[in-house]
């Protein structure tokens, strides 16, 4: 059955994963595939970048994702595909470690469709686009690929009071809703440990109805393409509760263990 069907009797959840039913110690393609639903393809996991660990601060465990020193670009990246969605809710819990080196920019998910183009691939209205979550230094941002973006890399958007700390899990949720085709009245929503950050409400995200929203790309890496965007030791993040949703799913990220 295509992911989605059963969306409204599983309460709004097209995809989830909470690494609780994984062993701990290396993240296998097996493994994976069981939690994202065998994607069609992905990277960073054949090459040992994803380790399933107990999560610092709290109960159960959380995926742990290996940046490797002096390298942009290599992270994780996995696609989980579905049926098409003209609103759909993202959220995941991220922890960077105390000692974790920001440097200038990195990558931490979003939803997308059509093309799902980055990479400066700028839509043209007819192909795809990209709504992510990132940081740049310490502060989190949404990076949008749209028709209208003013440079070929994307519109970078800082959030309202999102400076980043260490040592905390942070619980992230951003909101896309496509436009009418041709006009600015799609919107992308962000919030952070449920406050609201971030707001655009005149998105143009696309000139047809051949695509709306169809995938969720767990995707992190240090990044822009220069070497100076590369982390100058071997750093990591933790990624815990991601879920697609039809509804918003707010809540603080627990940071006190209960076990």
């Amino acid at each position: 059955m295509p992911w989605g069907l059963a969306v409204l009797a599983a309460g709004g959840i097209l995809f989830r994963a909470d690494f609780e039913t994984a062993s701990a110690g290396p993240y296998t393609p097996a493994t994976m595939n069981t939690d994202f639903h065998h994607p069609a393809w992905s990277d960073g996991i054949e090459e040992g970048r994803a380790t399933i660990v107990a999560a610092p601060g709290r109960c159960g465990q959380a995926l742990r994702i290996q940046y490797a020193a002096g390298e942009v670009g290599k992270g994780v990246i996995i696609p989980v595909a579905f049926e098409r969605h003209d609103a759909l809710y993202l959220a995941l819990d991220v922890y960077f470690p105390d000692g974790f080196v920001f440097v200038k920019e990195g990558k931490l998910s979003g939803l997308c469709g059509g093309a799902c183009n980055t990479g400066g691939k700028k839509p043209d209205g007819r192909d795809g686009w990209s709504s992510r979550v990132i940081w740049r230094g310490d502060r989190a941002s949404q990076y949008l690929y749209w028709p209208g973006q003013a440079d070929i890399y994307g519109d970078m958007d800082a959030w309202a009071d999102a400076r980043l700390t260490t040592g905390i899990w942070y619980h992230v949720e951003t909101y896309v809703k496509m436009n009418h085709p041709g006009r600015a009245d799609g919107i992308s929503e962000s919030w952070l440990d449920g406050r609201r950050v971030y707001r655009n409400r005149h998105v143009r995200w696309r000139d047809t109805v051949d695509f709306a929203i169809d995938n969720f790309r767990f995707e992190t890496f240090f990044g822009g393409s220069t070497p100076d965007f590369a982390p100058p030791s071997a750093q990591y993040a933790l990624f815990d509760n991601i879920a697609v949703s039809t509804r918003r799913r707010p809540h603080a990220a627990s940071n006190v263990s209960d076990c």
